[in-house]
């Protein structure tokens, strides 16, 4: 194995540990995802910017379905009264 080869798999095995051991499995899984959708986007375009472009909207799309589902299902009524258990120290939306 050439020595490039060997370190690159040397820094995918540390990465792999360190993403246990701090418990940061879940953004290294997205980082990968991630890696995967810009890969097939770049696949299908064959220009990195456009795929670039895509891989935004795709992001921004999920993030406004994310925010759209959480808003649906009610769960906006909750934190009001997550903000009253805590305590005053947490700011309320109008001073933001």
């Amino acid at each position: 194995m050439i020595a490039p080869a060997r370190l690159s798999y040397a820094v995918l095995a540390a990465t792999i540990i360190l993403a246990g051991l701090l418990h940061l499995g879940v953004p290294l899984l997205v980082v990968l995802f991630s890696y995967f959708a810009l890969r097939q986007l770049y696949f299908l375009t064959k220009r990195k910017w456009l795929a670039l472009i895509l891989f935004g909207i795709v992001v921004a799309g999920i993030g406004t379905a994310a925010v759209f589902f959480t808003r649906a299902a009610g769960c906006g009524r909750y934190i009001p009264s997550l903000r009253q258990r805590l305590g005053a120290e947490t700011p309320d939306r109008a001073t933001l």
